[in-house]
């Protein structure tokens, strides 16, 4: 991983933590809509012909459904797995920083705060600020060679 790979992943965390948070929605809304339909039951009454199979087109319905649900589902949750794996990559880049490179990477990254706004918010001139990063990207880059912290 380069240096302007683990950029591209720096600017791109916060809206992969929006879409994981999405997916999650979604999941929660899907399960709920299913519990909804577990309510729902036929009503056999008594004294009426009944048929031995189940090839009735109540049946088929409700089974296309469960069969829409669990695709859906299993794409939804390929999702998710994918953007974990992203966020956590992230995450682990970001766990050798120091307290103050973290910050400048935070602010500047993942806040989308300009460089000479970093300056003024960290008490430092934007030229340490540079510097900051600069040292918070060798390490990061040291992290995906294996390097330890």
């Amino acid at each position: 991983m380069l240096e302007k790979d683990i950029q591209k992943a720096l600017k791109q965390f916060s809206e992969l933590e929006r879409q994981r948070d999405d997916i999650m929605s979604e999941i929660i809304s899907m399960h709920a809509r299913v519990d909804d339909m577990r309510d729902i039951k036929a009503y056999v009454i008594d004294g009426l012909p009944h048929g031995t199979g189940i090839s009735d087109n109540t049946y088929k319905k409700a089974q296309r459904a469960v069969d829409e649900y669990n695709v859906e589902m299993d794409m939804l949750l390929n999702r998710l797995s994918v953007l974990e794996k992203q966020i956590w990559t992230v995450k682990h880049l970001l766990f050798c920083l120091s307290y103050n490179e973290l910050k400048i990477i935070r602010l500047h990254y993942f806040e989308h705060v300009g460089w000479d706004l970093v300056a003024l918010r960290m008490g430092l001139s934007r030229r340490t600020c540079m510097r900051c990063r600069d040292e918070a990207f060798t390490k990061m880059i040291e992290q995906v060679g294996g390097a330890a912290c």
